[in-house]
């Protein structure tokens, strides 16, 4: 996601959007047991950034990517605003980019669909050059 807007943001901090399963074990595996307290630590400069218009993750410099790019994720994604439009932005921006949508999964499309977001991943190695 290229850009996490002011309004999303605003329903986050006040409880309304609330993590789903997948949500919460992607925070478990990806930050451990103690995730949550990550998130809540680093609020106050989260919440800084939102106030100044929004969190740009990129600052304009995608298009500064020299490599192969795969982006993935669900058209059903339960987290993300708007995530398919969000990814196509970024995509236009990085110069070899590839994308896969799969049509059902949570936002840890990895967890969620693990065959879909191995098989998009094994395509995307296999045609990388030698």
């Amino acid at each position: 996601m290229e850009y996490l807007p002011d309004w999303w943001l605003e329903r986050w901090w006040h409880g309304g959007v609330v993590p789903s399963p997948s949500a919460k074990l992607f925070w478990q595996v990806a930050h451990g047991k103690t995730g949550h307290r990550w998130w809540r630590k680093t609020t106050r400069p989260r919440r800084a950034r939102a106030d100044a218009g929004g969190i740009d993750w990129f600052h304009g410099r995608l298009a500064e990517i020299k490599c192969l790019v795969l982006l993935m994720g669900s058209l059903a994604d339960d987290l993300m605003p708007n995530l398919p439009a969000q990814i196509i932005a970024v995509a236009r921006q990085i110069p070899e980019c590839s994308v896969y949508f799969c049509a059902t999964g949570a936002h840890a499309l990895m967890w969620t669909r693990p065959e879909h977001f191995r098989r998009a991943a094994d395509c995307f190695l296999a045609a990388l050059p030698s």
